[in-house]
C-alpha cells in the first residue's frame, strides 16, 4: 500500500475517533446512564465469605464447603462483576460472572463461566418485588447426556450484607435444588 494512502487512512480513522468521542461522553444526555436497578447491583460491591451446599443427588445430604467472592461495579456502574474461589467435591473451583439489568427489556441478566465447565451460562429474568428476589432462567446442555436442561437461578437479598444464590435444575422428571450459596459480606 502506498505510504500516502496509509497516512490518509490513519488520518481519517483518527478524525473519526475524535469526532465520535463526544458521542461516548458521560456528559452526553443520550448516553445510557445507570438506573435504580444498577444502583442496587452496585451496592453488592465488596468481599464476601460464602457458605456452599451442593446437592449431588436428590435425597442425599448436601456436600458443604467454604468459598470467597469479590464483587466489583464495572463499566460506569452498569454491571457487577463477581470473581469466586472455593471447592466443589474436594476440587478447586474458580468462576466469574457479570450481572446486569437491561432497561429496554426490563430484564435482569446474568452471565457465568467457571473452571469446571467449558459451557458458559447466560440467564435472563425478572424481579416481582423490586429487586429483593431475582429469578433468572436459562437452558443449558447437560455435559453427561448432551441434552438440553432447564435451569432456574434465584438470588434473594436478605440485607445489605447477606444474600443467597440457589440454582435448580431438571432431575428425575421435576425440578431439584442443585446448590445454594450463602454470601456474607466481610467486615
Amino acid at each position: 500500500m502506498n505510504a500516502k494512502i496509509t497516512v490518509g487512512v490513519v488520518a481519517v480513522a483518527l478524525l473519526g475517533v475524535l469526532v465520535a468521542l463526544p458521542l461516548w461522553s458521560e456528559d452526553d444526555p443520550g448516553a445510557a446512564k445507570p438506573g435504580p436497578e444498577h444502583v442496587k447491583l452496585a451496592k453488592k460491591a465488596g468481599a464476601y465469605d460464602v457458605g456452599c451446599k451442593f446437592t449431588m443427588a436428590p435425597g442425599q445430604p448436601p456436600s458443604e464447603s467454604k468459598a470467597t467472592a469479590e464483587f466489583k461495579s464495572i463499566l460506569d456502574g452498569k454491571y457487577l462483576q463477581q470473581t469466586f474461589a472455593g471447592e466443589v467435591g474436594g476440587m478447586k473451583y474458580t468462576g466469574m460472572g457479570v450481572e446486569g439489568y437491561d432497561p429496554a427489556t426490563k430484564k435482569h441478566t446474568f452471565y457465568w463461566c467457571d473452571s469446571l465447565s467449558t459451557t458458559p451460562m447466560y440467564a435472563v429474568g425478572e424481579s416481582k418485588d423490586g429487586g429483593k428476589t431475582i429469578e433468572n432462567r436459562t437452558e443449558m446442555t447437560d455435559p453427561d447426556t448432551g441434552k438440553s436442561t432447564k435451569i432456574r437461578c434465584v438470588t434473594t437479598q436478605k440485607s445489605d450484607d447477606e444474600f443467597t444464590f440457589a440454582m435448580y435444575g431438571e432431575q428425575g422428571g421435576g425440578e431439584a435444588l442443585m446448590f445454594e450459596l450463602a454470601y456474607t459480606r466481610k467486615k
